[in-house]
């Protein structure tokens, strides 16, 4: 080793919210291997197209499909172009906690809420609670930051 520090931020309170998001096994695969592609000082975004997570994840384009349509329904990615999806900053990869947290604020002034606990029906709370089944909000308060090594 160099000395070069080559450690980088995530964002570990996040990661311990992602089981509430009851992912799909395949949805968490894809999850996983978008994770591992980021590149620091990319802001999360990843050049993978379907056709090589199905080849890597030895599954059906479809499958690959129909998982990050889910990863999208829970807020946790987004799509900006053909071949290239945007992993939510809360779970993104940083060269230091001023850049994550820019990232983040910026996600938020965006619109770019995660939505774990939203029920099947698309967000609608049916419950008795007199809101005339306005839809869930999930806030999560801003999380600790920790350097990865």
């Amino acid at each position: 080793m160099d000395g070069t520090n080559t450690g980088f931020f995530v964002n570990q309170e996040a990661f311990g919210h992602l089981p509430e998001a009851k992912l799909t096994r395949t949805a968490r695969d894809v999850f996983d291997i978008l994770f591992s592609r980021q590149v620091l000082g990319q802001s999360g975004k990843v050049s993978i197209k379907q056709e090589e997570l199905a080849e890597v994840l030895r599954i059906g384009q479809p499958k690959v499909s129909r998982a990050e349509a889910e990863l999208r329904a829970k807020g946790i990615v987004r799509n900006r172009s053909r071949g290239r999806i945007e992993v939510h900053p809360l779970f993104g990869i940083f060269e230091d906690p001023a850049a994550m947290k820019t990232a983040v604020l910026q996600a938020l002034e965006e619109g770019w809420d995660l939505r774990f606990n939203e029920p099947a029906n698309g967000g609608q709370d049916d419950g008795p609670d007199g809101d005339g089944g306005q839809p869930l909000a999930v806030v999560y308060p801003m999380p600790m930051l920790r350097q990865a090594s």
